[in-house]
């Protein structure tokens, strides 16, 4: 299970990005791949930038490139998408048949919160 946990907080921090949800989005709505030129015309965005984003969404394999001479073709890994949506529900599923989750008192919290801001 940890390395499920490890896996999703991945996926999870790496989709924090406004630009790469955009860039998943873009995909998802493709019927076929898009060229990473196609991708930085249609979310104004540099094709440099995109193609920075694009790495880290290939780490996790939610993007599939295709080389052809100088040019990348992108598509959207739906299984791997998938299967981090799987792991997530099994996550939630796993938790609340352990039971509930109980937060540490608030007073703690206020504590945490005034040594971090000294």
């Amino acid at each position: 299970m940890i390395s499920s946990v490890r896996d999703l907080t991945r996926y999870f921090r790496t989709l924090t990005s406004a630009s790469r949800l955009r860039i998943v989005e873009q995909l998802a709505r493709a019927r076929d791949e898009l060229s990473v030129g196609e991708l930085a015309e249609r979310l104004n965005m540099s094709q440099p930038l995109v193609s920075w984003h694009l790495r880290d969404l290939r780490r996790l394999e939610l993007v599939r490139i295709r080389r052809m001479g100088r040019q990348a073709f992108c598509s959207l890994n739906r299984e791997r998408l998938r299967h981090y949506q799987e792991m997530f529900a099994q996550l939630l599923s796993q938790t609340a048949a352990d039971g509930p989750v109980t937060a540490p008192p608030l007073a703690h919290a206020s504590t945490v919160v005034q040594r971090h801001s000294q």
